[in-house]
């Protein structure tokens, strides 16, 4: 049975993708202008800016893919990324350096 005869109504794109189209629409508008702010910041280099929004799509990209994961998944890799997470932060306060006062890799 299709889902137009299950439920009345025909599924929006954001319902097919699993995607909050308002913060969707949000995430974008702030990439948006941190590409403006960066812009200004770098002296107008458009190579810079060509990299930064190449890894924007590239995050957008994963962003889409892991929204279609059901979140029974998650809930059985959450043990495992907090672990992952928690080793990571133990690297930097083992192997990062102190700079101007922050901590880095």
């Amino acid at each position: 049975m299709s889902v137009i005869a299950a439920t009345g109504h025909k599924r929006t794109l954001g319902e097919r993708l699993h995607l909050d189209i308002p913060l969707l629409l949000g995430i974008l508008a702030l990439m948006g202008f941190a590409l403006m702010v960066m812009y200004s910041a770098s002296g107008q280099d458009l190579a810079m800016m060509e990299r930064q929004g190449m890894r924007m799509l590239l995050s957008l990209g994963v962003m889409i893919f892991l929204a279609q994961l059901a979140p029974r998944h998650y809930e059985a890799w959450a043990p495992y990324l907090f672990g992952v997470g928690l080793l990571l932060l133990l690297g930097v306060l083992l192997f990062g350096e102190v700079s101007k006062g922050a901590q880095r890799c």
